[in-house]
């Protein structure tokens, strides 16, 4: 998950903030994760931004869970315009008959 931040006064690019789920092939991110409350925060731009896992939140009969974004903005968020963007993948349990 990326978050873009623009400057409010010509909208040119002022900085990205990166949010990285942990995977299955990283044991110590995952340790790291559990440890914070399934949390990973961070901070950028004036926004304190945190992921929390949600796994009992979902859509559909075979989700998984989902993720939830907060942001919390300070008075230098002001100065910025900011964009969230996410890339995920589907996972097919099964097959139509």
């Amino acid at each position: 998950m990326i978050i873009q931040a623009y400057y409010r006064t010509n909208y040119q690019l002022a900085g990205v903030v990166s949010i990285y789920p942990p995977t299955f092939a990283n044991s110590n991110a995952w340790t790291s994760y559990a440890t914070n409350g399934l949390q990973i925060v961070t901070n950028g731009y004036g926004l304190t931004t945190i992921l929390s896992g949600a796994p009992n939140l979902g859509w559909g009969e075979t989700s998984y869970g989902a993720y939830v974004l907060t942001h919390t903005a300070s008075n230098q968020a002001t100065n910025y315009v900011s964009s969230a963007k996410f890339m995920g993948r589907f996972f097919r349990l099964w097959e139509p008959s």
